[in-house]
């Protein structure tokens, strides 16, 4: 199966779960349209998953994808890139406004690194899926690179093949994991025809409580993962499938300790604050 049929086998959203949803919104007591944008959204939920009402997500989650675009470099924001990193570490502390509505519906929050210019703090909310340190500038070249993009697809496709012929469970690398997360979360494809009819074979799992022993789990699975690829397809690619030491390597960032030093905002972020007042 090459990357062209999987898009191709792609189906368009359930029409009778669609029309069950609007009909149903027209059947509810209040003004047409006064949901706003709710109201198409509850029709394309429920194509998404072929039913209305469509299932409630259990557990919810929030995903926020963070990335640095190259055509920062024309100016087009007068912000820089740095702040980006400064915006993840707020997520990561639960200090934003989205940890902040996720709390009131007991959602996770987990912050997936897709192309942020600098590196950032690890931990169990950060998802490490960095395709490239900020993407390239669209008014110069193309962003992201066709090969790019093909090459994190097809590794996820090898390791959904592992998953299934693996006698013990598989563990991805973190590029791999993220296609595998944007295919589960947003395809209702992936439940009815990738696991359903090609895998024959579910390979999500319940989430884990974390902490060193699930990472000490993960680290032995992730280097059987490794040997099964290299006796079935020859070595990994090390950008796809970075070694063990690497993948489960100290977190690549630096804890300033306020107690001990002065930590003094920008000029601009202090203006701010006191027109705030």
């Amino acid at each position: 199966m090459t990357l062209e049929t999987t898009v191709a086998a792609i189906r368009p959203a359930d029409k009778p779960a669609m029309a069950a949803a609007a009909e149903l919104q027209s059947r509810l007591t209040k003004p047409a349209g006064s949901l706003g944008d709710l109201e198409p959204l509850s029709a394309r939920l429920a194509g998404l998953a072929g039913a209305c009402p469509p299932p409630l997500p259990e557990p919810a989650a929030v995903a926020v994808f963070a990335g640095d675009h190259g055509v920062h470099a024309q100016g087009v924001s007068p912000w820089p890139q740095e702040v980006t990193g400064q915006m993840v570490a707020n997520f990561l502390a639960g200090g934003a406004v989205v940890n902040a509505f996720a709390r009131q519906v007991g959602a996770s929050v987990t912050v997936i690194d897709v192309g942020v210019a600098t590196p950032l703090a690890g931990g169990d909310a950060l998802i490490d899926a960095n395709v490239r340190r900020g993407t390239r500038d669209m008014t110069v070249e193309p962003a992201l690179t066709r090969e790019e993009a093909r090459a994190a697809v097809d590794a996820y496709r090898r390791f959904c093949f592992l998953a299934v012929i693996s006698p013990t469970p598989v563990t991805p690398s973190e590029v791999v994991d993220e296609v595998w997360h944007q295919h589960l979360i947003y395809s209702r494809d992936y439940w009815m025809l990738w696991c359903g009819e090609r895998l024959q074979a579910s390979l999500h799992h319940d989430p884990t409580p974390g902490g060193p022993e699930a990472q000490m789990i993960y680290r032995r699975q992730y280097a059987e993962t490794l040997a099964l690829h290299e006796r079935v397809f020859g070595p990994p690619s090390p950008e796809l499938w970075p070694a063990t030491h690497r993948r489960f390597g100290p977190p690549r960032y630096h804890v300033t300790d306020r107690n001990h030093w002065l930590v003094m905002p920008k000029p601009i972020a202090w203006i701010r604050h006191l027109f705030r007042r």
